[in-house]
C-alpha cells in the first residue's frame, strides 16, 4: 500500500514533492483509498496485514488456488458446500468419487432392542435313529395262570366263548377238573380257539375227553364256507362220540356227517361218515373251505329236555404248525413258584 502511495504522489506532484516527502498510511486518512485508487498486481499478501481483509472485502473469482499458500487452509475454514466437485483438481476428484481409502473400524455401538420372534419354519427331516437305551429295570411280577389251564378267569384269554346259538336257558361253568356246559331246553355250546378264516385243511388233531349227564353227549361242530369266508355253501360238520371217554374227531371210526348237501357229500339224518370220506366227498371244495366257526354242543335247536356234559381235556393241532395244545379245564390250584 505504501508503494501506491507513493507512485500516487509522485503522479500527482512530480518528482520533487516525493523527493521532498514520503506519503506513509498515516498520511492516508482510513477508508479513503478504494481499489479502483490502486494499481492491478501492485500490492502483495505481505504489505497486507494479517486479518485486515473480511470476506465481503474480496470479489468473488478474485483468489484461485494459484494464490492460496498449499496447506494453509484446514477443512474448518470451507464452508460446507462451497467448493463443487468440477473445481477440484483431477486427482482430487477421483479419490472423493472412491470415497477414500477406508479407515479403521470403529468400536460396536450398543445393542439395540429384541425384535419380535418370527414365524415358525417348516419342521425338517427326521434325525437318524440313537442308540438303543439301557434295558430299564425288571418290573413287579404279575398274576399269573398255568398254561393252557382254562378256568373262570382265562376262559375268555384263551378264545373259549359262549357258543352263538346257544339257547338263552344255556350255563358254562367249571368245576375242578372240567368244564360243565348245560342247559334246560335247546342247544349249547362253547367256541373252541380256532380263528375265523382258517382252512379247513389245515386242521390236523382234534381229541377231547367228555362225559354226559343227560342227553346225547358233547359233539363237536365245524362250520365252513366251501369257497372262502362267507362265500359258497354254508353246512356244518358235526362229530358225534361214540361213548363218553376220549374222542378222536379225525379217526378212522364214522362219526361225522353235514347239515347241508355239499359237494359229492350227502346230508342224512342217520348216515355216518370218517373224516377221510368227508374229505373225498368235499373234493377240490376240501382246499377252498374256509372255517367259520368251532364248537362244543350239547342238545339241539329242537330239544325240550335238559342236557348237561363235562369237558376235561382238549388237544388241537394244525399242519405245518408247532406241536399241538392241550387245553385243561376246571379250576385250577395255582401252586407257588419255586
Amino acid at each position: 500500500m505504501a508503494v501506491a502511495c507513493l507512485a500516487l504522489v509522485v503522479a500527482l506532484g512530480g518528482t520533487a514533492t516525493a523527493a521532498r516527502t514520503l506519503i506513509t498510511g498515516r498520511d492516508v486518512r482510513d477508508r479513503s483509498l478504494t481499489g479502483r485508487d490502486v494499481r492491478d498486481r501492485s500490492l502483495t499478501g505481505r504489505q497486507i496485514r494479517d486479518r485486515s481483509l473480511t470476506r465481503r472485502q474480496i470479489r468473488s473469482g478474485t483468489i484461485t488456488g494459484r494464490q492460496i499458500r498449499g496447506r494453509s487452509l484446514s477443512g474448518a475454514q470451507v464452508r460446507r458446500g462451497s467448493l463443487p466437485l468440477a473445481t477440484l483438481s483431477h486427482g482430487t476428484q477421483e479419490l472423493v468419487r472412491q470415497g477414500g481409502p477406508r479407515g479403521p473400524a470403529g468400536p460396536p455401538g450398543p445393542h439395540g432392542p429384541v425384535g419380535p420372534a418370527g414365524p415358525r419354519g417348516p419342521e425338517g427331516p427326521r434325525g437318524a435313529e440313537g442308540p438303543r437305551g439301557a434295558r430299564g429295570p425288571r418290573g413287579p411280577r404279575g398274576r399269573s395262570f398255568a398254561t393252557a389251564a382254562v378256568g373262570p378267569q382265562t376262559t375268555q384269554v384263551f378264545g373259549f366263548v359262549p357258543w352263538r346259538n346257544s339257547d338263552p336257558t344255556a350255563v358254562v361253568g367249571f368245576a375242578p377238573g372240567q368244564m360243565t356246559i348245560r342247559t334246560e331246553e335247546g342247544g349249547a355250546g362253547v367256541d373252541l380257539p380256532v380263528p375265523p378264516g382258517t382252512l379247513l385243511n389245515r386242521l390236523k388233531q382234534l381229541d377231547y375227553t367228555s362225559r354226559v349227564d343227560t342227553g346225547t353227549g358233547v359233539s363237536v361242530g365245524i362250520e365252513v364256507f366251501t369257497e372262502g369266508l362267507g362265500l359258497g355253501t354254508y353246512t356244518t360238520l358235526v362229530f358225534f362220540p361214540n361213548e363218553p371217554g376220549h374222542s378222536v374227531a379225525f379217526g378212522d371210526t364214522p362219526r361225522w356227517r353235514t347239515t347241508r348237501d355239499v359237494g359229492d357229500l350227502p346230508a342224512t339224518g342217520t348216515g355216518r361218515f370218517t373224516w377221510e370220506q368227508v374229505k373225498a366227498g368235499l373234493g377240490n371244495l376240501f382246499s377252498t373251505a374256509t372255517i367259520l366257526a368251532v364248537h362244543f354242543q350239547i342238545g339241539s335247536s329242537d330239544a325240550t329236555t335238559p342236557s348237561s356234559g363235562e369237558v376235561s381235556r382238549l388237544t388241537l393241532g394244525y399242519v405245518n404248525a408247532a406241536d399241538p395244545v392241550t387245553y385243561r379245564f376246571g379250576t385250577h390250584e395255582r401252586r407257588p413258584r419255586r
